[in-house]
């Protein structure tokens, strides 16, 4: 659904292919491995889904292999000069082993899963024919990966061999095109990292080819760019968690520069990803400082090119979220992360400033007992790509300690999720996803709010129900149509609603479009439909149909695990109310601005077939309760049509 507009990689003339081969279970089981087998699909992920490496263009030799793919010295000379002759030129392959390396009589051999002690030469796979294959390969770009010499390995009578030495032995500076990285060194060994059960060097390979290696967002990864991350990081990691030296190594060829080598190229990372990246890269940071408690406060973005100050968006809230439960889950019992209500009220008054200001963070950590690090975070846009960047702040000291940082290709539907209103119907030739349709969408959410266009095709109102929470509010029940005021800021994008605490309102929307729409509703970055912080662009929707207004009166809580029935789904109304910030459903910190958002997306409705802030902060919360049915509609997800957010605020702040 999400389309680049226009950013072109460099790499991507030919086809990626990939050879993942990893030796766990032996038939001599001395020499089993813990995690080879995870590591292989790990790395199958990863290339899947950010490469795109269709299955035809992948071939996998490991213990989770089928029958005929176990990664015997049989079937693996059988099958990977078959494979590799299919590769063109212009192509590029990523050729992966993961398993033991030998010495014997001088020379250098790969250990596969019949390995012999007593017939060692004949039964393993020799570097010179792994050399071979190299050589003979077309491919204009070979990136080879050894992970040996474990540490949860059995000493063999043979010499076994670190990474860089069968690297070494590959005489890999005579084959074009190649770029080598090994695990470890001479004198070293590969660990295995329980608690991710992966190896230490093929987990942070994969957050490498997640995109975590390319700094500079162009979607593509260069040789030099994925040692310096892998080899950072494998260094810090094995000296942090396993007090012992683990440098990974590379070997390059004479014709090429490992500086700007493509060895990949990705499809746009999402969210998701960027944000599980960088709560590993916090992990790490936090077990090597020893912190015990760390929190993270939501993330800001500073708003367009026109105006000054942040944007009230649900994409930093949605990426402050994800970080947390990430760090959540990498923590395990080694450190605590704070849950995000608790820093509500403890923050309350830190403005953005004070982050890193020692005063302040002690203050912070007298609020909050035991608290010893913070971690804040703010995304900016860099014209067609979003950098998020986030800081490990010690709260003691004001000390940034670590500062990671992710990289988003900017597509229409991150575009919306960043805080902008837009009219894609309105795009002059149609052309609403075609290249320039970022540049067209930025534009035009600074030239007019699209509820004060006449064509705009969707309404959204705000209505005051005259009752107060504790009343009995029925179709009779008054209601009254707020209006907007244009906030002063110079940016006619801005509508704002005035709001007063204890305050019932209801929204109503209406669609005039030709077709069928499903409709995301976020208030204060939590979307309506289930009370979950979610992106617009994939949360749980509503379906409308043409020419009819619809009225959402509250959040809708799913009730349906235990009491579903055929296409008809219980849900738990909750109307919404303006409350203060302590008793909001978001409970949510805002850095001294005092606005909310209500945002509302529209997109296409498909037919699915068969199977197929600080001080008196206004937020929205809870107050009478009931129980509905709603229908279910299966449909396709369709593509983003038009997309609108509204302002609240105090009353007494717009007079």
């Amino acid at each position: 659904m999400s389309l680049l507009g226009g950013l072109a990689p460099r790499g991507a003339c030919g086809e990626q292919w990939a050879v993942l081969i990893g030796v766990k279970s032996h038939d001599d089981q001395s020499l089993n491995l813990g995690y080879t087998d995870r590591d292989v699909e790990s790395l199958k992920r990863v290339l899947t889904e950010r490469s795109r490496i269709a299955p035809e263009r992948l071939l996998q030799l490991s213990d989770l292999s089928g029958e005929e793919n176990q990664p015997t010295q049989q079937r693996i000379k059988e099958l990977m000069p078959e494979f590799l002759a299919r590769l063109t030129p212009q192509d590029s392959v990523v050729i992966f082993y993961s398993g033991h390396g030998v010495e014997l009589h001088g020379e250098t051999y790969l250990v596969p899963k019949d390995f012999k002690r007593d017939e060692a030469a004949e039964t393993a796979i020799p570097a010179s024919w792994l050399h071979e294959q190299l050589r003979s390969c077309r491919a204009k770009a070979k990136f080879l990966i050894l992970d040996s010499c474990h540490s949860g390995g059995v000493a063999t009578q043979e010499k076994a061999l670190r990474s860089s030495e069968i690297a070494s032995a590959l005489d890999v500076e005579n084959v074009e095109g190649c770029f080598v990285l090994a695990s470890c060194r001479s004198n070293e060994l590969s660990y295995e990292w329980r608690e991710r059960r992966n190896g230490v060097f093929t987990y942070w390979l994969c957050r490498a080819l997640e995109g975590g290696a390319d700094e500079d967002g162009d979607l593509n990864v260069t040789g030099d760019e994925v040692y310096s991350y892998v080899h950072e990081r494998v260094k810090t990691c094995a000296k942090q968690i396993f007090k012992q030296s683990q440098r990974p190594a590379r070997i390059i060829s004479e014709d090429i520069d490992g500086a700007d080598q493509v060895l990949l190229t990705l499809s746009p990372e999402p969210t998701e990803s960027v944000c599980r990246r960088l709560a590993d890269n916090l992990d790490l940071e936090i077990r090597f400082r020893g912190l015990r408690k760390v929190g993270v406060l939501e993330f800001l973005m500073p708003i367009g090119r026109r105006a000054g100050g942040l944007s009230h968006a649900t994409l930093p809230k949605y990426c402050a979220t994800e970080v947390r439960e990430n760090l959540r889950q990498l923590a395990g019992r080694d450190y605590q992360v704070g849950h995000e209500g608790a820093f509500v009220n403890a923050t309350k008054g830190v403005r953005v400033e004070d982050i890193g200001d020692p005063s302040a963070m002690r203050r912070l950590s007298t609020a909050i007992e035991g608290l010893d690090g913070v971690v804040t975070g703010d995304m900016r846009r860099r014209g067609r790509l979003l950098r998020v960047q986030c800081e490990l702040v010690n709260t003691l000291s004001g000390e940034t300690l670590i500062a990671p940082s992710g990289v988003l290709p900017l597509s229409v539907d991150l575009l919306v999720d960043s805080g902008a209103s837009a009219d894609l119907l309105s795009q002059p030739g149609g052309q609403r996803y075609g290249p320039d349709a970022i540049d067209w969408a930025t534009d035009a959410s600074h030239e007019g709010h699209p509820l004060l266009q006449n064509e705009f095709p969707f309404s959204v109102e705000v209505w005051t129900v005259k009752a107060s929470a504790t009343d009995t509010i029925d179709r009779k029940t008054p209601r009254v149509k707020k209006e907007y005021v244009v906030r002063e800021t110079g940016d006619t994008n801005e509508l704002v609603y005035g709001a007063t605490e204890g305050e019932v309102f209801e929204l109503r929307i209406r669609s005039d479009y030709r077709h069928p729409v499903t409709v995301a509703i976020a208030v204060d970055g939590i979307n309506v439909l289930g009370q979950k912080r979610e992106r617009l662009a994939t949360a749980r929707r509503w379906y409308q149909k043409p020419g009819q207004t619809y009225t959402y009166e509250g959040w809708y809580l799913d009730k349906s695990q235990s009491t579903r029935t055929g296409r008809q789904l219980a849900f738990e109304r909750r109307r919404f109310v303006f409350t203060s910030l302590a008793d909001s459903v978001a409970g949510r910190q805002s850095y001294g601005d005092s606005l909310g958002v209500i945002s509302v997306a529209f997109f296409d409705a498909n037919p699915a077939n068969r199977g197929a802030p600080a001080g008196e902060t206004l937020a929205v919360g809870e107050a009478q309760r009931d129980d509905q049915v709603l229908n279910s509609v299966p449909y396709h997800p369709g593509r983003l049509l038009s997309a609108v957010q509204l302002r609240y605020a105090a009353q007494d702040e717009l007079r």
